[in-house]
């Protein structure tokens, strides 16, 4: 498998063909659609990558964490954690399901960010 190039701040992603470099700090979260992962971007758009989310695990900065199967998020873009829910509020509106065995890791690592 092509590694991909990066750089401290940015993340190389091919899109359609084309070549796109992505501020981590523009970047939502991403979400599983099999063998793609979607990148939901803090402007509200959308891009459709083709390699796995655990492709992309493996690449992103530690604020990057796994909340569910089908899901990475922005740790820096929670802007509420619902413990009864077992689900995170990002800064886009979308509320995302956090599975039981993720859930003390992002409750842990919320708290370390909050101010």
């Amino acid at each position: 498998m092509a590694s991909f190039p990066q750089s401290p701040s940015l993340i190389y992603l091919i899109i359609k063909g084309v070549k796109v470099f992505v501020p981590f700090g523009d970047i939502i979260r991403l979400e599983s659609d099999r063998n793609y992962t979607v990148f939901f971007l803090a402007d509200g758009r959308q891009m459709l990558a083709s390699k796995t989310l655990g492709s992309f695990e493996k690449i992103l900065p530690s604020n990057f964490l796994r909340v569910h199967r089908s899901h990475l998020i922005n740790l820096d873009c929670i802007r509420q954690l619902d413990k009864v829910c077992h689900s995170c509020i990002l800064k886009d509106g979308q509320a995302i399901k956090v599975s039981n065995k993720h859930f003390k890791q992002i409750h842990a690592a919320f708290l370390d960010t909050s101010f």
